[in-house]
């Protein structure tokens, strides 16, 4: 008897079982990337809090504070995809600890009951005179950076900076998109 059919059947075998195999590991391949995305837009986002709330720390009642802050949030957005244009909201509140987050009132609109000035990407080009809260109209005025107490004999404020983004699937295989969302609170 002769092998060649014998390597045909072998043959045969193999391309059964790697189209059994193929899907699995594509689904595992296409699982690692779209999570390694996500997983990177998580950290630029943890870094554009951070990096927001240690410039509102070293800016303290400066009348500019909140421009300050959204310049750095912007610069730091950078590598998300869209840049900073995907930040959808961006908090700077108030906060009561160190670990305190902002109020659902202050992740959708600002309120002064709550202490927090909220933003949206389009902020990002507005000019510094705008900021300072020099009318009633000023988008820092519900927590003037003006009234932020940074004196260590008093004790300083706690300043938080939230950011609010969505991170959208390629593949579309684990869903559409994930909303990320955090915060950063410093004295």
């Amino acid at each position: 008897m002769s092998s060649h059919p014998k390597s045909v059947r072998e043959r045969g075998a193999a391309l059964v079982e790697f189209a059994l195999v193929a899907p699995v590991l594509m689904l595992l391949i296409f699982g690692a990337v779209e999570y390694g995305m996500f997983f990177k837009d998580y950290l630029t986002v943890a870094n554009t809090t951070r990096t927001g709330a240690r410039v509102g720390s070293a800016a303290g009642s400066s009348a500019d504070a909140d421009y300050q802050i959204l310049q750095a949030v912007k610069a730091a957005a950078a590598a998300l995809p869209g840049g900073s244009a995907s930040i959808q909201r961006i908090s700077i509140y108030k906060s009561t600890s160190a670990g305190g987050g902002p109020t659902s009132t202050c992740q959708t609109t600002s309120s002064s009951v709550d202490k927090c000035n909220t933003y949206t990407a389009s902020d990002f080009t507005r000019p510094v005179a705008n900021f300072g809260c020099p009318t009633g109209a000023a988008p820092d005025c519900f927590w003037s950076p003006s009234t932020r107490v940074d004196s260590q004999a008093i004790g300083p404020d706690y300043i938080g900076v939230w950011v609010k983004t969505t991170h959208g699937f390629v593949t579309k295989l684990f869903g559409a998109s994930r909303t990320i969302t955090d915060g950063v609170v410093m004295r």
